[in-house]
């Protein structure tokens, strides 16, 4: 039968004067000490970190500043990467977010809408070309968002707009451009039609 022998020793902390096992656990590693751990346990390492980047917050912000500053190329390519490596998974999540959010977030766009309006009519005339462009396109593919804003003019603000709705309202408008379509077509071949005769 074998004897298993806790070889652990024990470390008393110099500030909170608890003992406890001297195993990383309890203890941070200090290899020029003797036993191999600090004198101080983890719980009182870590609060006197806390405090003292409380009492230095100024200084970390300044250091920081200045690093990010000194390091600009290097963090943004680090940015560019790590975007690139996790596209999927950020797309994702924020296609969740979005829709979790949508309402909270159309409502402080509104609000800073209204308090900016200089900006807002600045931003329109700068890409006024670009924003016509996006505006016939979801028009002309007959997207989801464009759907949602011709039913808003029909409805009401206020009236639930589901994705069966929105359904019907793309098949309807698909159904009336094809109808525009057919007449256009039999006018100009019935105009034909006449000149041959």
């Amino acid at each position: 039968m074998r004897c298993e022998v806790d070889n652990t020793t024990k470390g008393t902390c110099y500030k909170c004067k608890e003992t406890k096992d001297q195993t990383a656990e309890n203890f941070y590693r200090r290899t020029i000490n003797p036993s191999g751990f600090a004198y101080e346990c983890k719980e009182c390492a870590k609060a006197q970190t806390a405090s003292w980047r409380l009492k230095n917050r100024e200084e970390i912000n300044k250091n920081s500043r200045k690093w990010h500053a000194e390091n600009r190329e290097e963090i943004n390519k680090n940015s560019r990467k790590r975007h690139a490596e996790n596209r999927e998974e950020r797309n994702k999540n924020s296609r969740k977010w979005h829709a979790e959010n949508r309402e909270e977030r159309n409502k402080k766009k509104r609000k800073w809408r209204a308090e900016n309006p200089v900006y807002q009519k600045a931003y329109r005339e700068k890409h006024r070309e670009r924003i016509k462009n996006y505006t016939a396109h979801i028009s002309e593919t007959l997207q989801d968002c464009y759907i949602r804003r011709v039913l808003r003019r029909k409805l009401g603000k206020s009236c639930e707009i589901t994705p069966e709705l929105i359904e019907l309202k793309r098949a309807q408008l698909m159904t009336t451009r094809t109808l525009k379509q057919f007449k256009k077509w039999r006018s100009e071949n019935e105009h034909t039609d006449h000149r041959n005769d």
